[in-house]
């Protein structure tokens, strides 16, 4: 194929397909290297663009929304997996891979081993979190894997716990939208609000990069509570509103 060919290709995936733009540069990227490494073909870049990436601002539950969300699993398994989404900013791949070794009680924190770009991390162990595993491995008693699947043992499917956690949300009639994924976005940012500093934030994350971090910054609304509309500065009359005549809201 040459770079028009390869183009259509990708621009299939983009409308047929329905790829998202990070997928689409997925392919880019192979097929880049499949032709510049593997057969020494030189492409014009230009002629095969990467897809323009958007990021939108994830909606944040609160923190009593999460409390509720958490309290509304229905088993003491997903309760624990919830718990340590929120109260230790794991991922969901970072929740299934746990062994039981992994909790270290005595230092308070959790060995996370291959995270995200293979990199080992400590994240922070919860009292209330604590309380919970114990509670749960009294009732379970699991061996390897401290989340076993119930029907075929091994590690607990991600996808379940996935399907978990939408079964909690529904529950708890909270009417946002979001994923297990969304309860580590809600411990960074409700962290940050709390003052813990980007570096702390980043190593407890697994981040490679502080800019990633930082994308935290604008989910806080600590910033925002700070700064007064130059509206309600106006002048009132009579205890009522600047101009505040009829209408309805």
């Amino acid at each position: 194929m040459d770079e028009t060919e390869i183009n259509d290709f990708l621009h299939h995936l983009a409308t047929s397909r329905k790829l998202k733009p990070g997928s689409v540069n997925a392919y880019n990227s192979a097929l880049r290297f499949a032709y510049e490494v593997t057969l020494e073909v030189d492409l014009n870049h230009k002629r095969v663009p990467r897809m323009k990436q958007t990021r939108r601002i994830p909606q944040i539950f609160t923190r009593e929304e999460v409390h509720t969300i958490i309290g509304s699993a229905e088993t003491l398994i997903h309760k624990s997996m919830l718990m340590l989404a929120y109260g230790s900013g794991l991922r969901l791949s970072e929740i299934t891979n746990l062994r039981a070794a992994d909790i270290e009680s005595e230092q308070m924190r959790i060995l996370v081993r291959h995270g995200k770009g293979d990199r080992d991390r400590y994240a922070i162990l919860p009292q209330v979190t604590l309380e919970t595993l114990r509670e749960y491995w009294k009732a379970y008693r699991p061996e390897g894997w401290l989340f076993v699947a119930p029907r075929k043992g091994g590690a607990y499917a991600g996808q379940t716990l996935y399907d978990a956690f939408k079964s909690a949300l529904k529950k708890s009639g909270i009417p946002k939208q979001g994923s297990i994924h969304t309860l580590r976005s809600c411990f960074a940012t409700h962290l940050y609000e709390d003052g813990c500093g980007l570096l702390e934030l980043r190593d407890l994350l697994g981040h490679a990069r502080i800019s990633t971090t930082a994308w935290y910054i604008q989910l806080a609304d600590t910033r925002l509570r700070r700064v007064t509309s130059p509206i309600d500065t106006f002048p009132r009359e009579g205890g009522k509103p600047y101009g505040g005549g009829g209408g309805n809201a």
